[in-house]
């Protein structure tokens, strides 16, 4: 996909969607450079898509995000999986662990915003 592809598609899912903040893993070890430096790109048209649409955005490394959903900085997928679950009363969603990150993140951007404005990083 195209960088401008992912702009025009992500700004129609915000437009459809609404949200009111967001939340982004942080990009801090790559493995595979030509992977990381697509990663990389692709983050930053989003970020500035959010930024366009003065949206909050809230940044997490990994070791956070396990921290906030599973009160351990070094839980594994198992454990945020079951956290995540359990935090929104779902049963299993069959869907790649991906989808289980990505609703860690989304209740760790939420957790953020809820807290008193001293209190909240970014």
């Amino acid at each position: 996909m195209l960088l401008a592809d992912l702009d025009v598609s992500f700004k129609k899912l915000l437009k459809q969607t609404t949200p009111a903040i967001i939340g982004i893993e942080k990009l801090f070890f790559v493995n595979n450079m030509k992977t990381g430096l697509e990663v990389a790109q692709s983050r930053g048209v989003l970020l500035l898509s959010c930024a366009q649409q003065h949206l909050p955005i809230y940044e997490f490394t990994p070791k956070e995000i396990k921290q906030m959903i599973a009160g351990d900085g070094g839980a594994d997928k198992k454990a945020i999986e079951k956290m995540v679950r359990i935090t929104l009363g779902i049963d299993d969603i069959h869907q790649p662990d991906d989808a289980y990150d990505a609703l860690a993140i989304a209740l760790s951007a939420g957790y953020t915003h809820q807290r008193p404005p001293q209190l909240a990083t970014r």
